[in-house]
């Protein structure tokens, strides 16, 4: 079963030692996916057009698919293993790249030493 889509929209504007560097408009579609009482799959994209302020106005185009893997184990502590592209596209070949994010977590469900890990 499939859980709700959500739909997020995000503005805004970087610094970088005290200075305007980007500005920027984003929207991140999300959806997760029940697979069985353990076992969870979420999806993720989204798009995001970036302008440069320092670089005259450069502007780039950002794409970016990722999913996320969730098994809880029978102590409830929980595995999530993710994967995440990105793809820049500008005008400008020094804003250009591709990144590849491979990510590993391990949550436990109850405190450590009276600390939530």
């Amino acid at each position: 079963t499939s859980g709700p889509t959500n739909y997020t929209l995000t503005v805004g504007q970087n610094w970088y030692g005290g200075e305007p560097y980007t500005k920027y408009g984003r929207i991140t579609v999300a959806q997760n996916f029940r697979v069985s009482e353990t076992t969870g799959v979420d999806l993720s994209g989204g798009y995001e057009r970036q302008i440069s302020i320092r670089g005259g106005g450069t502007p780039s185009d950002i794409h970016t698919l990722g999913t996320t893997y969730n098994y809880r184990l029978t102590n409830r502590d929980v595995i999530r293993l993710s994967l995440r592209v990105q793809e820049t596209t500008s005008p400008s070949a020094s804003l250009e790249n591709t990144s590849l994010k491979a990510g590993f977590r391990y949550a436990f469900a109850h405190a450590v030493l009276g600390t939530r890990l």
